[in-house]
């Protein structure tokens, strides 16, 4: 699944199917959104945080968008990680006008988004990979009024949030 990036974002849905993209008709969200995060798979989908709707989330049954619980943090440009039903959005940018990097992370149980242990060095974006039990961020930038690349990476678990060292990254 994608969302299509243009201006104010769009409301459209995209599937792929192995080998092209294509629009699905009966599954428009009834905002445009941009920058947005996915968790999950093409069937079971959570929507992640995204201008200019930053604190709006959605899941997505393989057919049609439904609004979920609102994150407890307006934030854009946030790292996701997990499943469905399982998920972990964590870092981003503050809203306009300051665009701060932010450290906090929420987790999804399904039902409602809780935060979670902090990050040790705010960012946006970033590499993520993992389960809502065992999960990593990596990279990532500050934003506006300079970038700032970050090379570090953060381990989550369920109990802890640590900065480790991976040779050769």
């Amino acid at each position: 699944i994608r969302d299509r990036h243009g201006g104010g974002g769009s409301p459209t849905t995209e599937e792929w199917n192995g080998t092209n993209w294509s629009t699905s008709t009966n599954a428009s969200l009834s905002y445009g959104q941009y920058d947005a995060q996915m968790i999950g798979t093409q069937n079971d989908t959570v929507k992640g945080v995204g201008a200019p709707q930053q604190a709006n989330a959605a899941h997505y049954d393989g057919t049609s968008w439904s609004a979920i619980n609102p994150y407890s943090n307006s934030a854009t440009s946030r790292a996701g990680f997990g499943s469905a039903n399982a998920a972990i959005y964590a870092g981003g940018c503050s809203p306009s006008p300051s665009g701060a990097e932010i450290t906090i992370s929420e987790e999804y149980n399904g039902l409602a988004w809780s935060q979670a242990s902090q990050l040790g060095q705010g960012r946006a974006y970033g590499f993520r990979a993992g389960t809502q039990g065992s999960g990593m961020l990596s990279g990532g930038s500050k934003g506006h009024p300079g970038i700032t690349v970050y090379a570090n990476t953060e381990q989550y678990t369920t109990t802890a949030l640590a900065t480790v060292e991976i040779d050769g990254v």
